[in-house]
C-alpha cells in the first residue's frame, strides 16, 4: 500500500493514508462488532477516519446501495504498527447486517 496525500512545502511524504478494505464481519446477522485493518506502517495515537463505503460488495449482487439501507457507524485507533482496530455499531431499524461490508479509511502519520 502506498500512502497518498497532499504534499506541501516542507512535507517529505504525505500526511495521511488513505486505503480502502473489503471485511467480512460474519455469516450472524448483528448490529455491533469489531474488526482489524491490517498494513501500516501506522503511528500510535495517530487520527482515525473509518467510513462505510458502496457497493456492490462482493455476494450481495451489484446493486450499490448497502451504505444507504444499512449505515454502519464507525471508530477506531491504531493498535500497534501494522494493525487498526475498528468497531462498528448498526442501529436496529437499519440492521442486522452480515457477510462482506467494504470501508474506507484514512490515517494520520
Amino acid at each position: 500500500m502506498e500512502p497518498i496525500g497532499l504534499f506541501t512545502e516542507g512535507f517529505t511524504k504525505p500526511p495521511v493514508f488513505i486505503g480502502d478494505v473489503q471485511i467480512d464481519i460474519g455469516n450472524i446477522a448483528r448490529h455491533s462488532g469489531s474488526f482489524e485493518i491490517n498494513g501500516g506502517p501506522w503511528s500510535l495515537g495517530k487520527q482515525i477516519i473509518i467510513i462505510q463505503s458502496t457497493g456492490p460488495y462482493s455476494g450481495k449482487g451489484t446493486r450499490e446501495d448497502e451504505a444507504e439501507m444499512d449505515i454502519v457507524s464507525l471508530s477506531g485507533y491504531v493498535k500497534n504498527s501494522s494493525t487498526i482496530k475498528a468497531f462498528w455499531t448498526c442501529a436496529p431499524k437499519n440492521g442486522p447486517i452480515k457477510g462482506q461490508i467494504k470501508f474506507g479509511y484514512v490515517v494520520g502519520f
